[in-house]
């Protein structure tokens, strides 16, 4: 998030200040619409409304995954939880077979 997006035309136009939901999940890789109203909810990302439709400020984006780079504890958990599940499927798939 460089601030400038690129066109596809060569130019490059200005990064959006504010998200709609679905794109504001894409730019924090991958998140439902639900997902990110969950964290708008939380207070965790800032929303704002502008012409009745709610969206989520570009700042809160990066302010957030900011934040969730800054707790690398928490990845290493999520992590040796998502192996010990691979391992359990595997085992279950093996069985079976």
């Amino acid at each position: 998030m460089n601030g400038t997006q690129n066109t596809g035309t060569g130019t490059a136009a200005p990064e959006p200040l504010v998200y709609r939901l679905p794109a504001a999940g894409q730019v924090l890789g991958g998140l439902s619409r639900r997902s990110v109203s969950k964290l708008i909810a939380e207070k965790k990302l800032q929303a704002v409304v502008i012409g009745g439709i709610r969206m989520v400020t570009r700042a809160s984006c990066e302010k957030y995954l900011a934040e969730q780079m800054a707790r690398p504890e928490e990845l290493e958990q999520v992590t040796n939880r998502t192996a010990k599940a691979r391992k359990v499927r595997q085992a279950k798939t093996t069985v079976a077979a």
